[in-house]
Parts: C-alpha cells; structure tokens; sequence
C-alpha cells in the first residue's frame, strides 16, 4: 500500500507543538481537578493515532431468473454477482480532540483520512439453483448448483478512505475514593456513549482480467486482459450508535481502555459506474449503479495506556470496524434509458488492525 508519511509527520509535529505550548502556560491557566482520588483529570485531551488496517468488502446480488428461461419451466432458479474487494490496507491517520466540561460528561470529534493502492477486486457471476437440474444452450448441466461461478474477473483497486465521528461519554461508575489505599489500587470508570458515525470508501477500478469463463451461455467472455476499464464505486456508511467506554487505571502511569459501540440501523449508500461497452466484466454495458442498504455496525478497541512524561501518553491497541446487511437493493441505469432492480442478499465490510498514538491531556 503506498502512503505518504508526510502527512502523518505534520500531523504530529503540529500536535506536538500545540501539547508544548499548552504546557508551557501559567500554572493558574494548567489548574484543574476532578477529585484528590488517583483518576487522571483534564478538561482537554489531544491526540493523534496511526492505524494500521486491513480493510474488506463483499457484497452479493441476486434476481430471480423467470421459469420459461428453463426446459422444462422450473422456479427459483437465481442469477448472481458476488463483489470481493479485497486487501484495502491502509495506514489510517486519526485526529481527535476531546473536551470534558463537567466530572460526569464529555465529548469528542475525531477526523481521518488515508490512500490505498494494492486493493484487489474479485467480480464472480454465477447460477444458483437448490435441488435443481440446469441444461444450458450446449447441452452442459448443472445439478443443484450452489452460487456456481461461469464467469469470473479481477481487478486493481486504488483509492480513498476518510471518517468522521462524535461522540458523548456520561460517566456512570467510578470507584469511590474511599476504596482505594495506594496509587497501585485498580481504579475503574465506566461511561455509557451515544454518538454519530460517517465513514466513506472511494474506489477505483482499473487492469481488469477474465480469469473464468465458462461456455454455458451463448458469447461467453474471453480470457484475458480487459481493454479500458476505468470504472468508479463510492462506498459511504453512516448513522448513530450507542456504547460503552471503560477505563481501568492501575498505577499513575499505566492504565488499560476499552471502547464498544453498536449502530442497529446504520445506513449505506453507494454509488458507481460501470464504463464497459460489453458484458466481459459481469456487466450489461456501460451502467450507472446505485445502493441503498439498511445495516448494523459494530466498532470495538483496546488499548493499554503509558503515561511517559507529564501530560503526555503513548498509546497501542487494537481497533475494529464491522457492518453487516440487514436488506438492501442496487439499481442498474443503463445507457439506453433502462434500468433493472436486484437484491442485495449479502452485504459485509470491515476495517481492523493495531494502532499506536501519542496524546496530551491538560
């Protein structure tokens, strides 16, 4: 994956430099405390976090295909495409700020935004068919044939990947003051979360490839290079989500945090085109496509936690983002005016990987 570091090396140096000028203010200005207890106080944490992802799409249309297209006539007989977006790895810069106002409430916004450049694209075009015999033009059958490929095509995936989210904490749960003895003591806080998500994939589609082609339909796909594909998807997921964040202190320097959030309805949009002329790639011809699909989310972190100097702490952990379909439809507009409806029987997505980052709390 290519990446450009300067990025991430000006986003550090300005954090840095924001940390040190607001370390450097008058005591009276840095003043602030939540209680006299071993929890660490702010009222404004910056932090800036790499994060190294592996990122994945898949999704599945269907239609089901009419029962006069079969001798004899048989029903629920499905034609399909599965798109597999693969290795959409990235090293993902994040920017947050936080603000805690009050000892019981916060909140946070948080930016990121990255380029990725070895992604692979899988398009499978297939027949399925339970319990079903399929006789096809040149006397080929197919038994009971399970989202069985006669087509197959990859493809070179470059492109972007950008977030957005906000979030508010409401503390629920700390351990009281009273229980704890020394600064080696396990202090817990609890806070329920409620906030909004907007997450988005920018993809290019170029060198595509026959790598099947199956000789059940008249004209199949020849092997080979595919000539011009330049083709364009946006992938944008957003909605609200509620959860939960845990932080467990252990001594001054060292604490663990733990993050979970889950969105029922989360929603996706997507929007693409197609600029093939011919039916080599899976497609009818040169389309426009368009998604609308109901969802869930689930976002996940842990993290340990080193206080190293003063205000300023590294960070590493893990980090998941996962999206599943609840139901969905694509729309086909074609260049002659038409335009076909297909369903969208499996949609799943992921970004996930190690993190590391360095913030300040003043």
């Amino acid at each position: 994956m290519a990446f450009s570091g300067n990025k991430v090396s000006r986003g550090v140096w300005v954090c840095l430099a924001c940390c040190l000028a607001a370390a450097l203010l008058p005591p009276r200005a840095r003043s602030y405390s939540l209680n006299t207890g071993l929890d660490d106080p702010y009222i404004f944490k910056a932090e800036v976090r790499d994060w190294f992802t592996s990122g994945s799409i898949r999704y599945r249309i269907a239609s089901l295909t009419p029962a006069s297209w079969w001798l004899p006539h048989q029903d629920k007989i499905y034609m399909g495409s599965t798109m597999d977006y693969r290795n959409l790895d990235s090293t993902l810069p994040v920017f947050s700020a936080e603000v805690r106002p009050l000892k019981w409430a916060a909140a946070d916004f948080e930016v990121g935004d990255s380029r990725f450049s070895k992604g692979k694209a899988y398009i499978h075009n297939w027949m399925d068919g339970e319990k079903r015999a399929l006789l096809f033009y040149n006397s080929t059958v197919w038994f009971s044939p399970d989202h069985r490929d006669y087509a197959e095509s990859s493809a070179r995936l470059t492109g972007t990947t950008r977030l957005y989210s906000a979030n508010a904490y409401f503390r629920v749960y700390r351990t009281s003051v009273r229980a704890l003895h020394d600064e080696y003591d396990v202090q817990h806080s609890l806070e329920l979360s409620a906030g909004y998500s907007w997450y988005e994939d920018r993809l290019r589609i170029t060198q595509g490839a026959t790598i099947l082609s199956v000789d059940i339909f008249p004209n199949p796909p020849p092997l080979g290079a595919i000539a011009g594909l330049d083709s364009r998807f946006n992938m944008t997921w957003q909605g609200w989500r509620v959860g939960l964040r845990e932080r467990t202190r252990i001594s001054k320097e060292w604490a663990f945090n733990a993050k979970f959030a889950f969105g029922p309805t989360m929603c996706y949009r997507g929007e693409g085109f197609w600029n093939l002329s011919s039916s080599s790639y899976g497609n009818l011809g040169s389309s426009r496509i368009r998604h609308k699909v109901t969802g869930q989310v689930l976002e996940l972190s842990a993290s340990a936690e080193w206080k190293f100097w003063q205000r300023f702490h590294l960070t590493a952990g893990y980090m998941g983002w996962y999206y599943r379909l609840t139901s969905g439809e694509q729309n086909t507009y074609y260049a002659n005016g038409t335009r076909t409806t297909e369903q969208i029987t499996e949609f799943d997505a992921s970004r996930k990987g190690f993190f590391s980052s360095l913030s300040f709390k003043f």
